[in-house]
C-alpha cells in the first residue's frame, strides 16, 4: 500500500513537472520566434505601392540604420554597466557618474540622429503621400504611451476666480 501511494505520487509529480516544463518552453520558444520576425519598417499598404527600387533603398537604408543602431545599444549597455559599478562602489566617484552619464547621453543623441538621418533619407526616395504615411507611422511609434503621460491636473477653486 505504502509502495502505491509512493509510485502515484511520483507519476503525479512527474507530470506536473513535465506540463511545467513544456509549458515554458512553448512560451520561449513562441516569444522568442516573433522576436526573429522584422519589425515593420513602413506600413504594408504602403509597401505595395513602391517600385521595387524604392524598395530595394529602403531596405538598404533599414539594414544601415539598424546595425548603427544595434553598436549603439551595445555600447549603451556597456556604459550602464559602468555606471551601475561606479554605483555599488563604496565611495562612488561623482566626477566618474558625472562622465559615465555624460557618455550615455551622447550615444542616446547620436541614436536619435541616426533615426532622423534615416527618415531624411526616406524623403528622399518617397513621394509626398507616401512620405507623410510613413512620417504619420513614425510618429504612432513613438507617442509616449497614455500611462506616461500627465494627467490634467484639477484647477483649485481658489484659483478660479482670478
Amino acid at each position: 500500500m505504502k509502495r502505491n501511494l509512493l509510485l502515484i505520487g511520483f507519476v503525479v509529480s512527474l507530470s506536473v513537472n513535465l506540463a511545467v516544463a513544456f509549458t515554458v518552453a512553448y512560451h520561449w520558444w513562441t516569444r522568442s520566434e516573433t522576436r526573429l520576425e522584422p519589425r515593420r519598417f513602413i506600413p504594408e499598404d504602403l509597401e505595395k505601392r513602391l517600385t521595387e527600387r524604392q524598395l530595394q533603398e529602403i531596405e538598404e537604408m533599414r539594414r544601415s540604420t539598424l546595425a548603427r543602431a544595434q553598436e549603439l545599444r551595445v555600447a549603451l549597455h556597456e556604459r550602464r554597466e559602468a555606471l551601475m559599478e561606479e554605483l555599488r562602489g563604496a565611495e562612488p566617484d561623482q566626477e566618474k557618474i558625472d562622465e559615465i552619464l555624460g557618455d550615455i547621453n551622447r550615444m542616446q543623441l547620436e541614436l536619435e540622429k541616426e533615426v532622423i538621418r534615416n527618415l531624411l533619407r526616406m524623403k528622399e526616395v518617397l513621394p509626398p503621400q507616401q512620405r507623410e504615411r510613413v512620417l504619420d507611422m513614425m510618429r504612432e511609434r513613438l507617442r509616449a504611451p497614455k500611462e506616461w503621460r500627465r494627467p490634467k491636473l484639477p484647477v483649485p477653486d481658489r484659483l478660479e476666480g482670478r
